[in-house]
């Protein structure tokens, strides 16, 4: 069961701004839990716990990812605060330290320390973000709206706000979602920094929904695109503001929508690849323009039909990846109510 001094029972989740106290207290907890599984007496009811409390973060992740701090009802885009974002975090954090204990069944499992704050699930390093410069849910939601594309580019796409910095990397995009960080204590940015990754990362969107990450996932899409840009030969992406990046088709791709449907704070930086400026050209940038409406349309139609709930078990930062959607989502509630009924006394 969940037990009461347990911080996953603690019904301020989601709703106080301090979520970095919470995962400093349940990284005690977790330890605890993790020396009681070696209980010879005790085990068993321990990794009974550590089952529920999985349950319970399950559904918590997933109520806080099915209610947005903003969601438009023309586009269908939703943007996720930093303080929702902060929680989904640690949340996150908590609840693959705890099914890896649970799959390890060894008392030599290694528990995540607090150092685990300070790093996204797939490893990218987090640092402390300066205060006065985190990123806005207004400032999302008008350059979205600003953008001239088809409603497929947004319906379903989620924006998160990170309230920690990702260095110099200033958003992370995937087909369906995008984190977006802060700017790090003591450093210097363009004021318009989130507005142009907010809109280059829509264009990362539009990419792996309808051309994939690599050549080999569309090969004729992609030959369309790098004859249309004069791109010689496909490269794999770099990190940011490296040669590889400047080169790669997919920066090149991102930066046209970037430039091409971006309006204002978003489109005012000069365009960023080592490729021409489509905007130098106006036969270019309608050809350009054409094919990206064509790849726009298309993107939304994969999740078109899906319950917006259903992407938060499968496809999102947050939750690990399982089988199916809807028996994972329907599991974590049939455990957790199985675990009421234990705390309840009933068989």
């Amino acid at each position: 069961m969940v037990a009461p001094e347990s911080p996953v029972a603690d019904p301020a989740i989601g709703r106080e701004p301090d979520f970095v106290g919470w995962f400093e207290r349940d990284v005690e907890h977790l330890g605890a839990l993790a020396r009681r599984t070696c209980d010879r007496d005790g085990g068993d009811a321990a990794s009974r716990e550590a089952r529920c409390e999985i349950a319970r973060l399950r559904v918590l992740i997933a109520q806080l990812d099915e209610n947005p701090s903003f969601h438009d009802p023309e586009l269908g885009f939703s943007v996720y605060d930093t303080r929702t974002t902060g929680w989904l975090h640690v949340l996150s954090a908590a609840l693959r330290a705890r099914e890896a204990l649970v799959a390890m069944r060894t008392c030599r499992a290694t528990i995540p320390g607090k150092d685990a704050l300070y790093r996204l699930n797939d490893g990218t390093p987090l640092y402390e973000a300066n205060p006065a410069r985190l990123p806005r849910v207004d400032e999302v939601v008008d350059t979205l709206r600003a953008m001239d594309l088809p409603r497929g580019a947004f319906e379903g796409y989620r924006v998160y706000l990170l309230p920690f910095s990702m260095g110099d990397v200033s958003g992370l995009g995937a087909d369906g979602y995008t984190l977006v960080g802060a700017v790090a204590a003591g450093r210097k940015v363009i004021a318009n920094q989130v507005p142009v990754t907010v809109a280059h990362e829509l264009g990362h969107h539009i990419q792996l929904a309808t051309m994939g990450a690599t050549y080999r996932d569309n090969p004729e899409a992609w030959d369309r695109y790098m004859r249309l840009r004069g791109i010689p030969r496909w490269t794999s992406d770099g990190k940011v503001n490296t040669s590889a990046w400047a080169t790669s088709p997919e920066e090149a791709f991102a930066e046209d929508v970037r430039v091409l449907f971006g309006r204002a704070a978003a489109a005012r930086e000069p365009y960023g690849t080592a490729y021409n400026d489509p905007r130098s050209d106006p036969a270019l940038a309608a050809a350009v323009r054409e094919f990206i409406v064509g790849q726009a349309r298309r993107a939304g139609g994969a999740r078109s039909g899906q319950a917006r709930s259903a992407s938060v078990v499968a496809g999102g930062p947050w939750l690990p990846e399982s089988g199916a959607v809807a028996s994972s989502w329907s599991n974590a509630k049939a455990l957790l109510r199985r675990c009421y009924d234990i705390i309840a006394g009933r068989p």
